[in-house]
C-alpha cells in the first residue's frame, strides 16, 4: 500500500508505504487478506501526514488507484467473506476456457478487448460459484480491490470504467456491462459494483473508517 500526498496543483509533497503479504494456498493460486490493505492504507496515511505535519482537516480529497482483476466477496455489511483472489491467480482456467467455448475468442475480444483468460474477474466469479457455492450465495457483491477499499472508506460500492473493462463482462463499445458475456458467465449484474466515472466524487469518509484509521483521516472527505 502506498500513499502519496499532493498539493492543490498536483505536485508531490511526499509518499509512504506499507507491505502486504501474498499467500499461495495451492499451485497457481494467489490471495491477499483485505484487512492487510486497510491496515496498510491507514498506516501509510498516518506516517505520511505525521512526517509532513499535515492536519486531517487540510486534506480535501482522496483518490484510489489499485491492482485490477482482484475480487473480494463481501456480505451485506461489506465485510470480506474470504481472502481476495488477486490478479496473479490462475485457478479459473477451466472457467475461462468454458467462456471461450461458448462464445468464441473472436466475439469475446470484439466485445471486451480482452482474451478469455483466468486472470480476469468473470472466470474467478465462475470459479467461486462452482467451488465455493456457500460463499458465493452469501455474497452481496464482488467488488474489485479499489471498489472494496472505496466501500470500506465511504460505504459506497462502485468501480471506475478501467476496473470494469478488465472483468471480461464489459463492452468497450458501449461502456457498460454486456448482456451476452453476463449470460454466458452466469453472473447477475446486481452482484457487480456500479460503474462510475473515475473523476466523480463517490462519497464521504464514514465515521467508522475515520476511527479505524486512528483519526488520521476525518469525515467528511
Amino acid at each position: 500500500m502506498k500513499a502519496v500526498l499532493l498539493d492543490p496543483d498536483g505536485r508531490t509533497i511526499g509518499s509512504a508505504g506499507q507491505g502486504c503479504v501474498m499467500r499461495h494456498p495451492a499451485s497457481g493460486w494467489a490471495e491477499q487478506d483485505p484487512a492487510d490493505w486497510t491496515r496498510g492504507l491507514t498506516a501509510a496515511v498516518r506516517q505520511l501526514m505525521a512526517s509532513h505535519g499535515i492536519r486531517p482537516s487540510q486534506v480535501t480529497h482522496l483518490g484510489l488507484a489499485s491492482q485490477v482483476d482482484g475480487v473480494v466477496a463481501v456480505d451485506g455489511k461489506l465485510r470480506p467473506l474470504r481472502p481476495a483472489i488477486i490478479w496473479l491467480d490462475r485457478r479459473a482456467t477451466d472457467q475461462a476456457a468454458a467462456l471461450a467455448g461458448q462464445l468464441g475468442t473472436e466475439r469475446i475480444f470484439a466485445t471486451t478487448g480482452l482474451n478469455a483468460d483466468a486472470s480476469h474477474i468473470a472466470p474467478k466469479l465462475m470459479w467461486l460459484r462452482d467451488n465455493e457455492p456457500a460463499t458465493f450465495s452469501r455474497a452481496r457483491s464482488f467488488p474489485p480491490v479499489g471498489g472494496y477499499l472505496l466501500g470500506w472508506l465511504t460505504g459506497v460500492l462502485a468501480q471506475d470504467h478501467a476496473n470494469a473493462s478488465s472483468t471480461l463482462l464489459y463492452d468497450v463499445r458501449t461502456g457498460g456491462w454486456d448482456d451476452g458475456m453476463l449470460q454466458a458467465a452466469g453472473i447477475d449484474p446486481a452482484l457487480l459494483a456500479e460503474i462510475r466515472p473515475s473523476a466523480q466524487v463517490a462519497g464521504t469518509l464514514t465515521a467508522e473508517a475515520a476511527r479505524n484509521s486512528g483519526s488520521a483521516l476525518t469525515a467528511p472527505w
